[in-house]
């Protein structure tokens, strides 16, 4: 099996969690991978090590969640019920905010691209860390295309490094210095993952979808716009004197972050037009 018909395989093998692989397949993918592998390595193991390559640490051998211990009986207790959620309350049904935040449970847009080697001589096929967040995706040039989420995608297009070139100027007997400018992250784009066009970017663009959709937030309350102040503002808590703000100024903070007041809109369909 060549290096090029186990690049082919690997995203199929991948998606199954290399269920129903032949030991001889599983063996020449972690070579593939440049996962170590001995005589004594069962099918379960080399499963395993190609799991945990990939940070499939929450999935078994067997391709399949762990299946958790069974919890103790509890206590039957009767709970007051309260009223039913409206669906159209932030927060609940349509309008919970989606995971924009965390790279292992992304729910917004992804970019499919393919990560080309960056330096064949100095191991260039190895993964390469992309950190975001205080998250990390990996790169793998050695698969075909990879699904990377927007806000990923647009740290590795714009991240450039530079390069100090020196070259023996015959006319002044110096050395002329010039900087070039490289990609830091070479890749080949191939487009939006499909299924995913629909969906936003980040969790500022899904929130402006959900003021405009609701009247520029004109009848939410005070609790609904500090809770989205609050994730604009990565997390900040109003302080005292904002506390004893009115309503107005709060719906006034939330559209100028989301870009929404009369003055932002008249502003970018200006530059639009």
């Amino acid at each position: 099996m060549t290096p090029e018909d186990i690049s082919g395989k690997l995203p199929n093998w991948l998606n199954a969690n290399f269920v129903g692989c032949t030991p001889h397949e599983l063996r020449q993918a972690c070579l593939h991978l440049e996962i170590g592998t001995s005589a004594k390595d069962t099918i379960d193991s080399m499963t395993r090590k190609l799991l945990q390559h990939y940070n499939r640490w929450d999935v078994g051998v067997d391709g399949a969640s762990p299946t958790p211990a069974k919890p103790k009986a509890a206590k039957v207790t009767k709970i007051k019920t309260s009223a039913p959620v409206d669906n159209d309350t932030f927060g609940h049904g349509k309008r919970r905010p989606p995971n924009l935040t965390s790279l292992r449970r992304w729910e917004g847009k992804r970019y499919r691209i393919r990560a080309l080697p960056q330096n064949q001589q100095a191991g260039g096929s190895r993964r390469i860390p992309v950190p975001w967040e205080g998250d990390v995706f990996l790169l793998d040039p050695k698969l075909p295309y990879q699904d990377v989420p927007a806000p990923v995608f647009y740290n590795i297009a714009d991240s450039q490094a530079k390069q100090l070139i020196l070259n023996w100027n015959a006319q002044t007997k110096e050395m002329d210095r010039v900087w070039h400018v490289y990609a830091r992250f070479p890749l080949q784009f191939l487009g939006v993952t499909p299924g995913t066009e629909h969906l936003p970017e980040d969790l500022r663009e899904w929130l402006q979808r959900d003021a405009i959709a609701h009247d520029n937030y004109a009848d939410e309350g005070r609790d609904t716009l500090e809770r989205v102040w609050g994730l604009l503002t990565d997390g900040a808590h109003p302080d005292e004197i904002d506390r004893n703000r009115e309503i107005g100024y709060w719906r006034r903070q939330v559209q100028q972050l989301l870009g929404l007041t009369p003055e932002q809109m008249e502003t970018a369909e200006a530059e639009a037009a």
